[in-house]
């Protein structure tokens, strides 16, 4: 479990550490996650324990939603003041996500060449 926990706090600082070194406009954090969905994708050796780790911390995911209700607090006034335009940009950039999803399903679909066995056509 110590080795599971050493494996996702290292990719969590080499993020950041690229992050910095780059100056890149991203959080560590999630530079960190993509070089663990790399690792995990390329298939190379994993702790043996960290899929109970992780596990056990999205159990516990709903706490780190504290700190985030609590900085929305904090920001009160602001979001009074602007509440609008981020409503507005919260609804534009959902539908913008809606189309791009379905754009890309529609492109993957037209090159999709899975073939329906036989007899299969209408069974659902």
């Amino acid at each position: 479990m110590v080795e599971s926990l050493f494996f996702l706090l290292l990719l969590q600082l080499l993020g950041e550490a690229i992050v910095r070194f780059l100056a890149l406009p991203i959080p560590g954090a999630v530079l960190g996650m993509l070089l663990l969905w790399l690792w995990l994708v390329a298939s190379l050796p994993t702790p043996k324990k960290l899929e109970p780790l992780v596990r056990g911390i999205l159990d516990y995911l709903t706490l780190l939603f504290i700190p985030a209700a609590v900085g929305i607090i904090e920001q009160k006034q602001r979001i009074v003041s602007d509440g609008w335009w981020l409503l507005l940009v919260l609804v534009f950039s959902t539908l913008a996500g809606i189309v791009a999803a379905a754009w890309v399903m529609r492109r993957l679909e037209k090159h999709d060449t899975y073939e329906t066995p036989p007899g299969t056509e209408n069974a659902q």
